[in-house]
This record gives C-alpha cells, structure tokens and sequence, in this order.
C-alpha cells in the first residue's frame, strides 16, 4: 500500500487549512493510500529555543521549523507519494515539501 503526505497551505487558514487536509485523506483512502497529515505528526524535538525559520509563528510551545523540520523528515523515510492541496504556491513549507519530494524522486500528484 504506498504511504501518501498531505502538502499544502497551513499557516493563515482557518483551522490551519485542516479541513482540507481531512477531506483528501479520506480521498487517499478510497485510493486505498495511506495518507499521512501533518496536522498528526509531533513537531521535531530539540533542546533551548526553536529554530529560526521564516515565520514566528508558534504553536504549542514549538515554531513553523520544528514542525517543517519534522514534516520533511517523515516525508522523507516513511512516505512513498505526495498529495498537494490547492494553495500550495502561495506556502513556504508546502513549496519546499514539493521541492524536495521532486528532487528525491518521489511521486507528486496534485489536486
């Protein structure tokens, strides 16, 4: 079964665009994928501050690089395709997630 990660925007959508994320992982699944979200995986881990990243955004006690950080390294090891919700252009993470999906040969579809 290939293992399939939801990119797309989050930061400055409602509800961080998690709706969205939802409804194509329930698509995935009728694909029989396993889809994998980001809104479900734990920032990265690390003593001291949070890295720098392009935004100050902070969630739950972590900034946006401890969870892009956390993003790509699951992307990376644990998943076999990319889904990429609409919106994506406008998203520092998500075009980086693309990016580094295309440059590592993994298989990007989008919505």
């Amino acid at each position: 079964m290939t293992t399939t990660y939801v990119c797309g925007p989050i930061s400055g959508y409602a509800e961080g665009n998690e709706p969205a994320f939802r409804q194509a992982a329930e698509y995935l699944k009728t694909r029989d994928q396993v889809p994998v979200v980001p809104h479900d995986l734990p920032p990265m881990e690390h003593e001291g501050p949070c890295p720098r990243s392009h935004a100050a955004v902070t969630t739950g006690g972590h900034g946006v690089a401890c969870y892009l950080r956390a993003d790509l390294v699951h992307l990376l090891l644990y998943c076999d395709a990319v889904y990429v919700l609409p919106g994506w252009e406008a998203s520092v993470g998500a075009r980086l997630e693309v990016m580094v999906a295309t440059t590592c040969g993994i298989p990007v579809t989008f919505a």
